[in-house]
């Protein structure tokens, strides 16, 4: 189990965060930006004014907000984006690195996650699984996900990279709180976590949940500047339009070099843009990432429980009364629920309990101290055709083209590897 403890003192025989002295007009603030991160300023202290009896200026509000977010209290918001309405559907994978040279071997895939252009996020896991976790998202056709399996199939039984994997198709995001940092004590620097009020949420009648209905696919409708700016909104939505067109110009210019002509434009080309985004129901608002170590949530976990030990329903009211008030995010495949939760050790330790108690096919991982995110890479759509890149070549040779050319790879592995891609 791997937990970061820079910024850390012990206190008590306890490691324990070295916090950032938050005010009741901060605890407040980020009450109203957990909710909706893309409320303006006005909107968070109209929030507030529900929450307290105490009065607050606007410039108090916008002082605190800009506090927050230099002293990383609050690190950056993610866009929801419905990717069944652009022609994408996400797959989970769990890869387990080849005991061999174990060590270059993870080097290895990291860099064919790296090279892949349809990886979004990827990190080490320990527990059940000790391995590696994937997520990619892949044009919703009949062959893009047969040409990743065939690709993983080659870090197995060519490469020798990988000794199995297992692959997790068509996962959607569900609609669910992703927590309630109203039960963050500002006093005790503690979540208030109770786990006989969990217990009792799964000792409920189970309500049937159906599946929520699946999108349509607009994608037709976009260009490549819609596409550029879904990019830009899964890398952070605490942004303002004039930021974000700064940023693609300068910060990530290097990123859109190609695409410089069609993105150096006004604000109000963004403006119209989002509205699109928004209209179509691509866009359906933001989620919050506060900074973990400030609230003692030193541990990521990865939990995938089987359908027949847990109804989707249950798991769903526990977040949205917050009897599980930890930051986290819910998804649903065919046979499995997959809870990604960050939380305290000992608050780890109790829901551990319960679960087991409850679940009879649950496994449990703790996720590493080095995640990578990646965001959507624009040069995936074909503005010409108005869709996907999804041949064979795009999806599995030339990332693994780009593998076999990095220097990490084994040259004696390069020189005994023939190829042979099915047509």
């Amino acid at each position: 189990m791997f937990i970061l403890l820079k910024k850390f003192k012990k206190v008590e025989n306890q490691w324990v965060a070295i916090i950032m002295k938050l005010k009741t007009v901060d605890w407040l603030i980020l009450i109203a930006m957990y909710e909706n991160p893309d409320r303006t300023t006005e909107e968070i202290l109209e929030e507030m004014r529900k929450l307290t009896d105490e009065s607050y200026s606007i410039a108090t509000v916008s002082r605190h907000i800009r506090q927050l977010k230099e002293e990383k209290i609050v690190s950056y918001a993610q866009a929801n984006i419905d990717l069944r309405k652009i022609g994408l559907e996400m797959h989970f994978f769990l890869l387990i690195p080849n005991e061999q040279n174990k060590e270059e071997n993870i080097k290895l895939l990291e860099l064919f996650f790296d090279a892949h252009p349809y990886t979004i996020y990827r990190n080490m896991v320990f527990g059940d699984i000790n391995g590696m976790f994937a997520m990619f998202v892949l044009p919703s056709d009949l062959d893009s996900l047969r040409y990743l399996i065939h690709a993983f199939d080659v870090l197995k039984d060519e490469y020798r990279i990988i000794s199995s994997y297992e692959v997790f198709p068509e996962v959607q995001k569900l609609d669910s709180s992703r927590g309630n940092i109203s039960y963050w004590n500002l006093e005790t620097k503690r979540w208030n976590f109770d786990p006989e009020r969990l217990r009792g949420v799964f000792d409920q009648p189970v309500i049937k949940t159906p599946l929520k209905e699946l999108s349509s696919t607009v994608l037709h409708k976009l260009n490549m500047y819609d596409i550029i700016l879904i990019r830009e909104l899964t890398r952070n939505t605490l942004r303002s339009q004039k930021e974000i067109l700064d940023d693609m110009l300068n910060k990530y210019g290097a990123e859109y070099s190609d695409e410089r002509k069609l993105i150096d434009r006004s604000q109000q080309t963004i403006s119209r843009h989002l509205k699109l985004l928004k209209e179509e129901g691509i866009y359906r608002g933001s989620e919050l990432f506060i900074n973990s170590e400030h609230f003692g949530l030193f541990i990521q976990a990865l939990y995938i429980i089987e359908y027949e030990t847990l109804e989707v329903s249950q798991l769903l009211k526990a977040v949205e009364i917050g009897a599980i008030p930890f930051p986290n995010s819910i998804y649903q495949g065919d046979h499995s629920i997959f809870l990604w939760l960050q939380l305290p050790p000992k608050d780890f330790a109790e829901i551990n309990r319960i679960f087991f108690e409850k679940f009879s096919k649950i496994r449990v991982m703790v996720l590493g101290p080095n995640p990578m995110r990646y965001y959507l890479w624009h040069r995936n759509y074909d503005p010409q055709g108005r869709q996907w890149k999804s041949s064979l070549e795009w999806i599995a040779t030339e990332p693994l083209q780009a593998l076999q050319n990095s220097s990490l790879f084994p040259v004696d592995l390069s020189i005994r590897i023939q190829k042979q891609i099915p047509t």
